[in-house]
């Protein structure tokens, strides 16, 4: 069950196609030797792999994650934005935090700020 919870962690929150992939096959593995190990009878696994996930999104519902540029700003004092000096895409934003100004990598920005500047793939 820990097992299958921090794999949907990584799914959710975790960029790299490569780490997703991995985690999945070692889940997936991982299931026959939990069974194999006779600490658990299958129904419990089954029945874990279903319930593990559907309780996730519940929860995700009720409490949605509030990484927002307006609630760093409000709770934290945290300020994102574009950096106007920058022409490379890599360290184009800045975190202002009282007077002092930080370089952010886009992987390190809000998730609504995140979306708004992530360029849009063409559909062809």
């Amino acid at each position: 069950m820990f097992a299958l919870l921090s794999l949907i962690t990584i799914i959710k929150y975790f960029r790299s196609k490569f780490l997703t992939i991995l985690m999945s096959i070692l889940v997936l593995i991982m299931i026959p030797f939990t069974l194999a190990s006779r600490k658990h009878y299958s129904i419990d696994v089954l029945t874990s792999c279903y319930i593990v996930p559907i309780m996730y999104e519940i929860l995700w519902m009720k409490f949605p994650d509030v990484c927002t540029r307006c609630h760093m700003k409000k709770r934290y004092g945290l300020e994102f934005q574009r950096n106007p000096n920058s022409e490379n895409s890599e360290d184009s934003f800045i975190l202002i935090v009282g007077d002092k100004v930080y370089g952010v990598s886009i992987d390190q920005l809000p998730n609504d700020f995140r979306e708004e500047v992530r360029p849009k793939k063409l559909n062809r």
